[in-house]
């Protein structure tokens, strides 16, 4: 699976090159100037997206990309139990480890919102990563990172620089998992 084998690996911020990647600080981020850790935050657990960004954030997504794109999310469970995870299981969701344990889902992209993550059938899991089937875009928001990053084309990258809430910068120069060469860039 494309986001196991990448999480395994440990290879960068994201999974693969994209023509942009956009980074959304959470509340209180500052970013660092340093390449290998961009944006730190106040404290040892950041903060997450506020709930306005992530709804704008799902505002933009289904903007650019359509409500019924299929894409599959990751949700971070680590500090479930065994019984809880069996459960998650049983109800479709793959269960991986790879740095981190998570629970994996799929579904429409107006499924698969973050704001609504709290919603689905595990009730709490935050969601720590979105993508679509076909890869032409990756959220990876991961636990204890005090920003997401969004990789994507150019009509999704304008529109989160775009929007205030999100405090969005572009970035350059990121650790990326595969991308030895320009081939390896998605197309936009």
């Amino acid at each position: 699976m494309w986001f196991s084998g990448w999480a395994k690996a440990d290879d960068g911020f994201l999974p693969a090159a994209y023509p942009r990647c956009i980074a959304i600080l959470h509340p209180g981020t500052t970013e660092t100037g340093d390449t290998a850790m961009p944006f730190t935050g106040p404290d040892a657990a950041d903060e997450d997206m506020s709930e306005d960004q992530a709804r704008t954030l799902d505002r933009a997504l289904i903007e650019s990309y359509g409500a019924d794109v299929a894409c599959s999310f990751a949700r971070y469970g680590g500090f479930l139990g065994a019984a809880a995870g069996e459960k998650l299981v049983e109800k479709g969701y793959l269960s991986t480890e790879a740095r981190l344990p998570y629970f994996i889902g799929s579904g429409q992209l107006s499924e698969c919102s973050f704001v609504d993550a709290s919603n689905d059938e595990g009730g709490f899991l935050p969601q720590s990563f979105l993508w679509a089937d076909d890869h032409r875009f990756v959220v990876c928001s991961e636990p204890d990172l005090a920003f997401t990053l969004v990789g994507c084309g150019g009509e999704l990258a304008d529109n989160l620089l775009s929007q205030p809430v999100l405090n969005a910068r572009e970035c350059f120069g990121l650790p990326v998992a595969g991308a030895v060469s320009p081939d390896h860039v998605l197309p936009e």
